[in-house]
């Protein structure tokens, strides 16, 4: 008898460090299945912080406010603010943002998404583009 001694598996590295879900996930379009659910959005759930860099060049991140408190808040165009809806998250980057703040709004969207209940949401940047009257951005404008 001829025994073979030549293996008919590939094992790749994708295998052994559990790359395979992320790398499956990115040619899905999305976070894996059994997590890519829908969230839904309720004026409760609306969550604003605000990112601010102080003059020693490190940051404060404090909640602005949630829910119905949120309703004609004005945002300081000279800051960033993280908006999370419960089912979007929005990195706003004001005009007079600071080059810090601006560079540190996405990774501290994303560190708060992660220790949240909704941590697949997606996150979008919106910049502001002009020097605009304050009272045109605001939350929950009736």
């Amino acid at each position: 008898a001829v025994v073979s001694t030549q293996s008919t598996g590939e094992v790749s590295d994708e295998e052994v460090d559990g790359t395979r879900l992320i790398m499956k996930s990115l040619r899905d379009g999305g976070p894996p299945k059994e997590e890519n659910i829908k969230y839904e959005a309720k004026p409760e759930d609306r969550v604003v912080l605000r990112l601010t860099e102080k003059a020693d060049k490190t940051f404060d991140f404090a909640e602005v406010g949630k829910g119905d408190a949120l309703e004609g808040l004005v945002l300081d165009q000279g800051d960033v603010y993280i908006v999370d809806t419960g089912a979007h998250c929005y990195v706003w980057i004001g005009t007079g943002a600071s080059d810090g703040e601006k560079a540190n709004g996405f990774s501290y969207a994303s560190t708060y998404l992660a220790h949240s209940t909704h941590p697949f949401c997606p996150i979008s940047v919106l910049v502001q583009e002009t020097d605009m009257p304050c009272k045109q951005e605001t939350i929950g404008k009736k």
